[in-house]
């Protein structure tokens, strides 16, 4: 049931993704560098809270990818020895709580332009966040959905080396 819209929601994402294609590469580096510092940085508070409980090694594995889309977690947290469906909770609690604190954010902080608040809600809400990037903007929503695949390529790489050095 849940493939049934799958597809709509690529085509979704497509379409203002391909209108905004002269920003995308017009703001490519910064799009890069940004996400992956925004991986690490997710990458890390995940750790940091963990360590700070003193929870089970198997509960850190599974926080680390809750910064990347649901399935991509799973297998990240699978592939780390960690449990998938605690990672898919951690990306649900991240995405979630991403989206609804991020109008209080860029008020705070006077966060005004699309790139920034695409690439945050991203890169720190997957597919949650860039729902409610679309609801910013065409450009904050085309932003968002690269931001997300970004981060989850980079996680994907960083999170087993960072695993790795730790453990």
């Amino acid at each position: 049931m849940v493939r049934l819209f799958i597809g709509p929601s690529v085509i979704a994402l497509a379409l203002p993704l391909y209108r905004q294609l002269p920003l995308v590469k017009k703001y490519v580096k910064p799009i890069i560098v940004s996400v992956s510092i925004g991986a690490i940085i997710g990458i890390s508070t995940g750790l940091l809270l963990a360590s700070l409980v003193d929870v089970a090694k198997e509960l850190h594995l599974s926080i680390v990818p809750k910064s990347v889309t649901a399935p991509v977690a799973m297998d990240i947290a699978q592939s780390l020895g960690g449990v998938p469906a605690l990672a898919a909770v951690f990306v649900a609690v991240a995405g979630i709580g991403g989206s609804v604190l991020s109008s209080y954010v860029f008020i705070l902080f006077k966060i005004e332009h699309p790139l920034a608040r695409g690439i945050g809600l991203g890169s720190a809400s997957h597919a949650i966040g860039t729902a409610k990037a679309l609801e910013y903007g065409e450009e904050e929503g085309a932003i968002s959905s690269i931001a997300m695949t970004i981060s989850a390529i980079f996680v994907s790489i960083i999170a087993p080396l960072l695993v790795f050095l730790l453990y």
